[in-house]
């Protein structure tokens, strides 16, 4: 569908009922399906733009048990639209003088999504081969999927997929399992001397492989096996 969309207007037709729909929609699954923060930016204009939708689908920025069905119906109404503005947009590239390169372009970046890559599956190898238990991979891949398919869809075609999108998940479980570390940026920037930038990301990296050794170190001696690792690690 972002790839549709994105051809509309080569191809003189406007998406821009169908944009609003997909931003709209996917505000909505958010809304109903994370508990939203309100102190923070996202979640709050999260939050603004269902109230919005509420209005103006019902009249009422809080629907009551009256109008949810009224919610519903405009609802499948603006889905339906969106997917004949999608039908006619592929009709349009189909007829289009250079409709073999843009078909070859969309089956390329379809190749890169969850349509065709198994992320489930790969999360699970990926699972299996770093030891990790106890995580929903159902909930890790929705979080994360469609910063993989971003990911992905920058890659040239002769990309291997699968190595790459093994990567991302190995990455993304690592993050995960990942312990809190006892130590700040600013403690490792006064401890090492370190300028604010990427040595000081290296160095926190650096600090949560140490912490994962031995995860029994506090705060100040994680500090101090940093700094002898991170000397050792200069003088090479």
């Amino acid at each position: 569908m972002k790839y549709l969309l994105a051809q509309a207007r080569r191809l003189d037709i406007d998406p821009a009922e169908a944009e609003k729909f997909k931003h709209v929609l996917g505000r909505l699954r958010t809304f109903f399906a994370h508990n939203l923060d309100p102190t923070t930016t996202r979640d709050r204009e999260t939050r603004d733009t269902c109230y919005g939708w509420f209005k103006d689908a019902c009249g009422s920025r809080v629907p009551g048990d009256g109008q949810w069905e009224q919610c519903l119906e405009v609802l499948l109404g603006s889905a339906l639209r969106c997917l004949m503005t999608a039908i006619e947009i592929a009709r349009a590239i189909e007829q289009h003088p250079d409709s073999k390169s843009m078909s070859n372009l969309w089956k390329d970046r379809l190749s890169r999504t969850d349509v065709v890559v198994d992320y489930l599956g790969s999360l699970q190898r990926a699972a299996g081969d770093l030891g990790c238990e106890g995580l929903n991979l159902h909930q890790v891949r929705d979080r994360y999927g469609k910063r993989w398919a971003d990911a992905l869809s920058l890659l040239p075609a002769s990309a291997d997929i699968e190595e790459v999108t093994t990567r991302h998940m190995e990455q993304t479980l690592i993050a995960e399992t990942g312990r809190l570390l006892p130590i700040t940026a600013a403690d490792a920037m006064e401890r090492l001397v370190l300028r604010p930038g990427e040595s000081v990301e290296v160095a926190l990296r650096l600090a949560q492989v140490l912490y994962s050794l031995h995860p029994a170190l506090d705060r100040g001696t994680l500090l101090d096996t940093l700094a002898i690792n991170w000397e050792q690690l200069q003088a090479q």
